[in-house]
């Protein structure tokens, strides 16, 4: 439920983004409950994966892995965008862009473990 409240105040965030881009405020704003998200995200991925409760007991631990890196890559870049936006608020959302290559990077690192059996 946590979860989806976060998902539900998404929408609100943006719209600030998107009326008041370049107040630094609302650039924090935005980037702490896109953070929380990803980390309540996260959190339930590890609850579902840890001893294999909600997940099948077949699945390969590196696909685990994966997606817990995967999900922990937005939260952790929009954290560090905030400390960006003191020194510039632009650079700041053009920092969210890099999710992008992190992913690839998390990717290619894990294409090796995934396609073992």
């Amino acid at each position: 439920m946590m979860f989806l409240m976060f998902i539900g105040l998404v929408g609100y965030f943006t719209g600030l983004l998107a009326t008041y881009e370049m107040h630094r405020i609302v650039v924090i704003s935005f980037s702490s409950i896109i953070a929380i998200t990803g980390f309540v995200l996260s959190l339930l991925w590890w609850y579902a994966a840890h001893d294999r409760k909600l997940v099948d007991h077949e699945i390969n631990e590196h696909l685990i892995k994966y997606h817990l890196r995967r999900n922990l890559v937005a939260p952790i870049i929009f954290l560090t965008s905030i400390g960006i936006s003191f020194v510039n608020v632009q650079a700041a959302q053009f920092f969210w862009a890099t999710i992008l290559p992190a992913n690839i990077i998390i990717y290619m690192k894990h294409i090796p473990r995934l396609r073992k059996p």
